[in-house]
């Protein structure tokens, strides 16, 4: 009866450490998924911030300018994998610079914007931005997944407060301008 008994209390043990043992498992495993999403996402969001700044200073007002620099701040708004593609959306602030007879000058053509990117094998084939005006509240809903649209729609931003970050850069570099 005694060897029944030690025989159970060593079937428990064996059970419990068998499920202690899936559990850290588990949760290593879980935060090891975390952990690569995160990177994913910080890959991806390098991406479609380095796809604004190429196509800014291939086409931006004042790119043939002394020192023009893009300029950019984000909000991650989400990011969705549907057939072999992901979608990231971002809402966007985009400032570009440039010297001119030794003064900084800050283009016309900022801007802040929602932007969906599309990449496939990890490269952006596609981004879109809402039409302006009257079409933008329908461009948008067109354009980004319900969820998405809702937030920029009811998206209240502070022109100045989304630009603090941005102006810091421009003031870092463009500080030799003040030496002289």
């Amino acid at each position: 009866m005694k060897n029944l008994i030690n025989k159970h209390k060593n079937i428990i043990i064996v059970c419990i450490l068998f499920i202690i043992i899936t559990l850290i498992t588990t949760v290593i495993f879980i935060e090891k998924k975390k952990e690569n999403n995160a990177n994913n996402n910080e890959e991806l969001i390098f991406k479609a911030i380095g796809y604004i700044v190429k196509e800014k200073k291939e086409n931006g007002y004042g790119n043939n300018e002394e020192d023009y620099q893009v300029f950019i701040d984000y909000h991650l708004l989400g990011i969705d994998e549907k057939d072999n593609e992901k979608y990231v959306y971002m809402w966007v602030l985009v400032e570009t610079c440039y010297v001119k007879d030794k003064e900084l000058r800050i283009s016309e053509r900022s801007s802040m914007l929602p932007y969906k990117f599309t990449l496939k094998n990890n490269i952006i084939i596609n981004s879109e931005i809402p039409k302006d005006g009257g079409m933008y509240e329908a461009s948008t809903r067109k354009i980004f997944p319900k969820k998405i649209a809702k937030k920029i729609l009811s998206y209240k931003a502070s022109y100045k407060k989304e630009r603090v970050k941005v102006e810091e850069e421009i003031k870092k570099h463009y500080s030799y301008l003040q030496a002289n």
